[in-house]
């Protein structure tokens, strides 16, 4: 394990988090396989039939829980514990994960190790160190977005421990990652249901992919099975727009086009009926000549 930077004597929170690790944590199985998402759409369009370990990125509009439900619905597919690091700015902004909100999601509260820091170098050593521990099932870094040479560090401590290393973002990121995925997750309307709310549900963007292209879901939980399913195209279509419209002109009750006093109620007779009319009227003022 790499020594312990000598300003960190200050950091309980990573202090705690690194005596569990050392405490036997480390002790974990060799060649842990990827993360399957639960819907097999998502997982055939990864290049790796899951999340492979190593350096993932997923980001969310500002305010917009949707980032960390859709980790938390990944992570309780992957037994082991939780290696939870945070800024100390989310920290005091959003506080802790919502304990009855992630379990519904599948993952337990008691799995989480919950790390803090005030500084970003802080942060990223406890990121690194988690990510070479081998009994975690993944390291959640949120409020700090390393660079191009601290995520090479990254990726290379996943891949060593096997592991998955998820950084949560807010907004769409312009820079330069190495990160092997990067995703934007928004919170999308539930499907009503008779019961009351329905499940959640996000829109789900894999905008980059190392080989792999860009694709987008819908996708909702699924209490029962407890994973995530991806919604039918139809499901989420207003009813009016599965309604075939007749294509062609419009047309009156007698099968011609309306004229203007089926249109504008005017006081001249048009159309089909009123054609006949005037070709009657005419023939009995020539008759009457």
């Amino acid at each position: 394990m790499t020594p312990c930077p000598p300003h960190l004597s200050h950091s309980i929170r990573i202090a705690q988090a690194a005596a569990l690790i050392r405490a036997g944590l480390t002790k974990g199985p060799e060649g842990r396989p990827c993360v399957g998402t639960g819907a097999a759409e998502i997982d055939e369009a990864l290049p790796w039939g899951g999340l492979t370990p190593g350096l993932h990125e997923i980001a969310a509009a500002y305010g917009d829980a949707a980032k960390a439900g859709f980790v938390a619905s990944l992570l309780g597919r992957r037994p082991g514990p939780v290696l939870w690091c945070r800024s100390r700015r989310t920290a005091l902004e959003a506080g802790d994960p919502y304990g009855p909100g992630i379990a519904g999601l599948g993952l337990e509260p008691d799995r989480l190790i919950l790390a803090e820091a005030a500084k970003p170098p802080e942060l990223l050593w406890a990121m690194e160190e988690g990510a070479r521990t081998k009994g975690l099932a993944a390291v959640v870094a949120d409020g700090v977005m390393p660079d191009l040479t601290a995520g090479r560090r990254l990726q290379l401590a996943a891949e060593a421990g096997q592991g998955l290393v998820l950084l949560l973002a807010t907004g769409r990121q312009a820079a330069a990652s190495t990160a092997l995925t990067r995703w934007f997750v928004s919170s999308a309307p539930s499907r009503p249901e008779a019961e009351g709310p329905g499940r959640p549900c996000w829109t789900v963007e894999l905008w980059r992919c190392r080989g792999g292209r860009p694709r987008e879901w819908m996708v909702e939980w699924d209490d029962a099975a407890l994973s995530l399913s991806v919604v039918p195209p139809m499901a989420d279509r207003p009813l009016a727009a599965a309604i075939p419209v007749p294509q062609g002109p419009a047309t009156g009750f007698d099968g011609a086009r309306p004229g203007r006093n089926q249109v504008d109620g005017g006081g001249q007779d048009s159309g089909a009926d009123g054609a006949r009319r005037r070709d009657d009227a005419g023939g009995r003022k020539s008759a009457a000549a």
